[in-house]
This record gives structure tokens, C-alpha cells and sequence, in this order.
């Protein structure tokens, strides 16, 4: 019986796929038949992801017109490389592509030329990468003020400074703001 059960315990570590390993392949069948909203549900609740997985949600996304919307609500990983099978010169690529790296001031730049005086009708996420660069910067290259989302900026905030631990910190971050750009910045 001990035999069988070392046996068992060999293939299971052999042959079990890793978690994310079988999340790309789940993703990359459901990107191949159309359907981007299985690909996008694929271990939408997992804590991490590989560059791979990234790249499938970031193609899905793409697809469904809701990469600037979307992005960062999932977990992300291999910075803007991770964008490579979209169009280079699509501007939402771009834009992400800035956003993934950290890079607010040369998003703002790209803002300014791909999304000419629109600002009012941004995707979410270039709404959050614009209110974290205006506090960030005393004389930000865009000026962008959203009530509302300026007060969920402060109240992140707020939450950043009561939690005492870092790892603390991010576990109560993660519950209320992981599907942020600020999250994202932070933490990630």
C-alpha cells in the first residue's frame, strides 16, 4: 500500500500541469474558437499570472474593444512585452503598453496624441493612471480632475496608511482595489 501510494504521489508531481501552464492552454483553446469571455474567465481569480497568460487576456481584450477598460483587473505579468500580439501601432496597445511599464509621463504624452481633447470619455483605466499622475507630480502634463474617482484615490490611500505591514498593506489593498491601475502601480 506504501508502494502505491509513493507511486501515485510520483505521477501526480510528473504529470500535473502547473496552475498557469493549464490556464494559457484553457485560454488559448477559447481564443481559437472566438469566444474571448471564456478566455477572459479562465483563472480570472487567481492571484498571479505568467507573461503568456497575460498576453492571451491582453489579445482578448483587444478583441472585445476593452483592453484601456479592462486591463487591470486581472493579474498581469512580463511588463509591455506582454502586449506583443497586438497591432504595434493600435493606440490602446500603446497606451496600456506605457501603463504596464510605470511609465505615467510618456503615457500622458501618448495620451495628448492619440486621444486629442476626449479626455472626458477615457477608459477607466487611463482615468486612473491620469488622477495617480496628478498627485505624483506638482505640474502633472495633463490636468484631470474626477470627483469621484478622486475620492477613491483617497480613500486607497487612507487604507495604505492605516495598514502598519507591508504585506498587510497589499492583502487590504488587494480586497477593495485589485482591479486599479493603483494597485497595479503599487504593487504589482
Amino acid at each position: 500500500m506504501l508502494c502505491l501510494t509513493v507511486i501515485c504521489f510520483i505521477v501526480g508531481m510528473v504529470f500535473v500541469p502547473d496552475e498557469l501552464e493549464y490556464y494559457c492552454r484553457k485560454a488559448e483553446r477559447a481564443i481559437k474558437k472566438g469566444n474571448y469571455d471564456a478566455a477572459l474567465a479562465i483563472g480570472k481569480n487567481a492571484l498571479q499570472a505568467n507573461e503568456e497568460l497575460t498576453s492571451l487576456r491582453a489579445f482578448a481584450l483587444y478583441k472585445k474593444g476593452l483592453l484601456g477598460e479592462q486591463l487591470f483587473k486581472y493579474p498581469l505579468a512580463g511588463g509591455s512585452h506582454a502586449l506583443s500580439r497586438l497591432p504595434a501601432d493600435d493606440r490602446d496597445r500603446i497606451l496600456c503598453a506605457d501603463l504596464m511599464d510605470k511609465e505615467l509621463d510618456r503615457f500622458a504624452r501618448h495620451l495628448l496624441e492619440l486621444y486629442p481633447g476626449e479626455t472626458s470619455a477615457l477608459p477607466r483605466h487611463y482615468r486612473e493612471a491620469l488622477v495617480l499622475l496628478s498627485h505624483q507630480r506638482s505640474n502633472p502634463i495633463i490636468i484631470y480632475r474626477n470627483n469621484v474617482l478622486e475620492a477613491d484615490y483617497a480613500d486607497y490611500q487612507r487604507m495604505e496608511k492605516e495598514a502598519p505591514m507591508p504585506e498587510t498593506r497589499k492583502n487590504v489593498l488587494r480586497n477593495s482595489y485589485r482591479s486599479t491601475y493603483w494597485y497595479y502601480y503599487d504593487y504589482e
